[in-house]
């Protein structure tokens, strides 16, 4: 996931990467829920961050 967090540590834009296969359900769910994330304030005022998430199946 893509993330960039502005000057006061808050994420103003987040998007799944490109080429990562999930279900569009999935995609929005993280986007959604990574756009109420906060972070120290980043020194040079805005910050570019990639999150590696990674899913695993289970077995029941």
């Amino acid at each position: 996931m893509r993330l960039t967090i502005n000057p006061r540590g808050l994420v103003e834009a987040a998007s799944i990467l490109e080429g990562v296969p999930s279900p569009t359900v999935v995609s929005s769910c993280l986007t959604d829920r990574a756009r109420r994330w906060s972070f120290a304030s980043p020194p040079e005022g805005q910050a570019m961050a990639a999150v590696p998430i990674r899913f695993t199946a289970i077995a029941d």
